[in-house]
């Protein structure tokens, strides 16, 4: 990453990322995988997307409440929407 600009922006999303989710106070896996993604500068607003990866549980989870009911008609591993729900980490 040769921008400074987004290696300020992205080292500022990790720390406000990690102070949420120790505020939290959520047991987090064992192992996690946090993906995050710039959003485009066309779209509403500046900032960034992110999901987080538990490989052990192979499961999907944010930090934030997100509605994920699209998935049952965009993503094919989905076999049912009932296997999608909004549970609350909090």
């Amino acid at each position: 990453m040769y921008d400074k600009e987004i290696v300020a922006e992205l080292e500022s999303v990790i720390w406000h990322f990690e102070r949420k989710a120790d505020e939290a106070h959520l047991p987090m896996p064992i192992k996690v995988e946090v993906f995050l993604a710039l959003k485009d500068r066309q779209d509403a607003g500046d900032g960034w997307f992110y999901y987080c990866v538990d490989p052990i549980q192979r499961c999907l989870f944010w930090l934030d409440k997100v509605d994920v009911n699209w998935m049952a008609d965009k993503v094919d591993s989905v076999p049912d929407p009932a296997y999608l729900s909004t549970l609350s980490l909090y």
